[in-house]
């Protein structure tokens, strides 16, 4: 019987169907170690590239979010306000909150016009209305430091430049004061109670806001928010008080000869 080059001399009087399964077997060895190291090269490579490509292109990604434009946040904020503002707190755009800011302050103000329009007339209008949105600048700016301690106080931790940029897109509802001029023509108690509406919607959006930077419970951050409001009515109550318990004195010395 002749035996191919590439058998073995310790087969060569071995029976055939012997030598016929040990060849097999043999073979299924050589198989099976080749399929174990494709395996092994795939498991270690595959993830990787794949956390790789998700890491470069997800939607909840530095890369993702930064391609979103001002307005794509303005349309969160009013429809999935809780994760927008989320995702804002993580990567805040300081220079785009400001500039969001003074527009959104500048139609809220222009909102305003028809009651400062019967009040002042059209003169020093438009003066108001700048002097109106730098107020507002400072006001926010206050507010936001006052929220930062407050909610370092309530045991929350976060930064308050990225507050002051989630309260900045917060104000969005704001805007919906250009509707003042056509709803106060119609009925002024409709106008006041847009005005009411809005401010709801802000308060819980600033609410949302002191949550999603402090990293504290709803309910905590309701009582950062509103501190400061209850502080400052407080205040005018007192300052109400007090006008009118001095009243009778004024206009005694007034009607004295």
């Amino acid at each position: 019987m002749e035996h191919s080059p590439g058998e073995p001399q310790d087969m060569k009087d071995e029976p055939q169907d012997v030598k016929d399964d040990v060849q097999e077997r043999v073979q299924d060895t050589h198989e099976r170690a080749g399929t174990g190291a494709r395996e092994g090269a795939g498991a270690g490579a595959a993830p990787g590239a794949r956390e790789g490509a998700g890491a470069g292109a997800g939607p909840g990604t530095p890369e993702a979010a930064g391609a979103a434009s001002i307005l794509d946040i303005a349309y969160g904020i009013l429809f999935s306000p809780k994760a927008t503002l989320v995702q804002l707190a993580e990567q805040p755009r300081l220079g785009q909150a400001l500039a969001w800011y003074v527009v959104v302050s500048l139609i809220s103000t222009l909102g305003s016009a028809p009651e400062l329009g019967r009040t002042m007339g059209g003169g020093g209008l438009a003066g108001l209305v700048v002097l109106g949105v730098a107020v507002s600048l400072v006001v926010s700016f206050v507010l936001a430091a006052i929220w930062h301690v407050l909610a370092e106080l309530f045991g929350g931790r976060g930064r308050g430049v990225t507050m002051w940029t989630l309260l900045a897109y917060s104000s969005t509802p704001s805007m919906f004061m250009a509707l003042g001029a056509v709803i106060s023509s119609v009925s002024y108690g409709l106008w006041v109670l847009l005005q009411l509406a809005l401010g709801v919607w802000v308060i819980v959006l600033d609410v949302l806001a002191v949550s999603a930077n402090y990293k504290i419970s709803g309910g905590r951050a309701f009582a950062v928010v509103i501190i400061p409001v209850a502080v400052l009515i407080v205040l005018a109550i007192i300052a109400m008080v007090a006008v009118v318990s001095m009243m009778p004195g004024i206009l005694g010395q007034m009607g004295t000869p």
